[in-house]
């Protein structure tokens, strides 16, 4: 038992020569990877610095790059989000909680641009945005606004 401990500690211990005969690459970056690495393999590995900082990484790098349109359609709908919360804010400062359809045509709030909205058997309308909720009264067109938090 005691010699299988040694051959294992050897052969981790022991620095073999690299060798790059399959011509495989990162593909990130493009460096070669060394043969002895496993074939599934496909990025360079991690490397970190003496107290462990992550210095280079291939792997979430390119995922990061590959995942960047998506992200970037991501923030424009939030930015949109943000934006429209902004204005009704502004709204409720200037007008109240209860305000008219007029009042949100001339701030240029869209109940349609809300995040979702439900529609109760009696016309009331009601609409979730990130910070507000409007709930609309289609008989008095009047719509009361509800902070989320």
């Amino acid at each position: 038992m005691e010699t299988q401990k040694k051959s294992k500690k050897l052969k981790s211990q022991s620095t073999e020569i690299e060798t790059y005969h399959l011509k495989r690459e990162c593909l990130y970056c493009g460096e070669p990877l060394p043969d002895q690495y496993s074939k599934k393999r496909t990025y360079c590995k991690e490397v970190r610095d003496e107290s462990g900082k992550l210095k280079q990484n291939c792997k979430g790098s390119y995922n990061r790059m590959i995942d960047q349109p998506e992200l970037e359609v991501h923030r424009e709908i939030i930015k949109e989000h943000k934006t429209v919360d902004e204005m009704i804010e502004a709204m409720v400062a200037k007008k109240g909680s209860v305000v008219s359809t007029a009042d949100l045509n001339a701030y240029d709030i869209q109940l349609s641009a809300s995040l979702k909205y439900r529609l109760s058997r009696n016309g009331t309308l009601e609409s979730d945005f990130l910070k507000y909720t409007i709930v609309s009264n289609p008989n008095l067109n009047t719509h009361k606004i509800y902070s989320n938090g």
